[in-house]
């Protein structure tokens, strides 16, 4: 719950249950991207028993402070501005302002970024994303 809130007030620009709690200045600074153009290459692990590589990265995407950012739309899935992140026990969060959508997996399975996490926070998107995707081609 505690990290739901978080990517909630993440997507209301500081916001939640209408408290501010980061200014708006702040949410954009950590949503933008800080990297210009410099490739964000797949990020290659430094201790393989606790990480594969981030395959989950494709190399279009930027980084803001904490937070990779999509600059590519991958049919399908999110759009062009979402930004999230993963951490070590393959959690996965994402913030789509242009679908005003948050969403939190937590898989608590090691190591982070396996193919099988992977497929799986692959198909969780694809299903939060169906009804978004079938709207767009009607």
């Amino acid at each position: 719950p505690d990290y739901t809130r978080l990517v909630r007030c993440l997507l209301r620009g500081g916001e939640l249950d209408g408290v501010r709690l980061l200014s708006e200045a702040a949410t954009s600074e950590i949503t933008r991207n800080q990297i210009g153009d410099h490739p964000a290459r797949m990020q290659r692990t430094a201790v393989a028993a606790r990480s594969n590589d981030f395959i989950f990265m494709d190399g279009s995407q930027r980084f803001g402070f904490g937070v990779m950012i999509e600059t590519q739309q991958h049919r399908g899935k999110r759009e062009i501005g979402a930004y999230g992140w993963g951490g070590i026990v393959n959690t996965y969060f994402w913030v789509d302002p242009a679908r005003d959508l948050a969403s939190v997996l937590m898989l608590q399975l090691a190591p982070f970024a396996s193919r099988p996490a992977v497929g799986v926070l692959d198909a969780f998107e694809v299903a939060v994303y169906k009804d978004f995707w079938e709207e767009k081609s009607e």
